[in-house]
């Protein structure tokens, strides 16, 4: 949500625009006023009735992952300098808002909770950590009423810059690892499976990989190489553990404004015409009769001689 400096309408800006917002791309949405909380409503309201049509007649919206990365508050939902517990508070109020509205219209869709590859470290000075606020969703999800919110996890590498996530350092097969990046999965899946992340202890949450990618540091055919055996890595885990359900790749095409070639393809410009990298291939035979024979290059980048690469612990 922009801030009222950015918002088309300056006057429903300032109705959004958290009061305690200081900085940042984007605010918490207000919800401290009912003029502000209705708005809001509204806004949800009109999502939900022109996006959850049963004749899709303006296409369809069967994901709201609601706001972004929001270990990082202070950059991408900003309400100041507040205590976890008070972020989350207002975090977990928007969330089931939309919940609320958007069931309405679609008993199927699915709110997703948005956070970065940061599990009990932080990515940058003054965020949050991911597991803190996931634990929160749970405690109040058991205190006020449990909704059937949804996992939406940005696994990057480490170092965003790194395509060799297979060697993250900070990505542990534990549970209190630093780091959920492709390498450890089996985190995610673990905790997905568990008896106590389940909505009402039941039924298992959705977990998608939401926005996750690996770079090329270069155009040489070595980085080229690495980014390639990291999709093929990334998928071989996907596939093999039953707690994750997708991935959204991060980015199709390489994009200036993402500070790494994380696309599928090259940039979009008149030098490289959106050309494709050897990732796109990669992509392309996932899932199909072709992938075994085609993933098998990429054992030797990695350093390993097979795809057994699923750690139980």
């Amino acid at each position: 949500m922009d801030p009222a400096s950015r918002s088309v309408d300056t006057g429903i800006g300032e109705l959004l625009q958290h009061p305690d917002y200081s900085e940042g791309t984007y605010t918490m949405p207000n919800m401290t006023t009912l003029e502000s909380v209705n708005c809001y409503a509204a806004a949800l309201d009109f999502l939900a009735r022109r996006y959850c049509r049963s004749d899709n007649r303006y296409g369809r919206i069967s994901h709201w992952i609601m706001h972004n990365e929001v270990d990082g508050g202070l950059s991408w939902t900003n309400m100041g300098v507040k205590p976890v517990t008070i972020f989350s508070d207002t975090y977990i109020k928007s969330m089931r808002m939309c919940y609320n509205i958007v069931r309405q219209y679609d008993e199927h869709a699915e709110v997703f909770a948005s956070f970065s590859h940061s599990w009990t470290d932080i990515s940058n000075v003054g965020w949050y950590t991911s597991k803190d606020i996931v634990d929160l969703l749970n405690t109040y999800s058991r205190v006020e009423g449990d909704f059937q919110w949804a996992m939406a996890y940005h696994s990057y590498a480490q170092s965003l810059f790194n395509p060799c996530t297979w060697l993250d350092p900070d990505a542990t097969y534990s549970m209190d690892t630093k780091y959920i990046t492709f390498k450890n999965l089996e985190v995610l899946n673990k905790w997905a499976l568990s008896k106590e992340n389940k909505y009402k202890g039941t039924v298992k949450r959705s977990v998608w990989l939401s926005e996750a990618g690996v770079n090329s540091p270069t155009y040489s055919d070595e980085d080229f190489q690495k980014q390639a055996a990291g999709f093929a890595y990334a998928w071989k885990k996907i596939n093999a553990l039953e707690g994750i359900d997708g991935i959204q790749w991060h980015n199709w095409f390489d994009h200036p404004g993402d500070g790494a070639c994380l696309g599928l393809r090259k940039y979009l410009d008149a030098t490289y015409n959106g050309e494709a990298k050897p990732v796109w291939y990669v992509y392309q035979k996932a899932n199909t009769e072709e992938e075994d024979e085609y993933f098998e290059q990429f054992l030797s980048v990695i350093g390993i001689s097979d795809w057994n690469i699923i750690e139980k612990f």
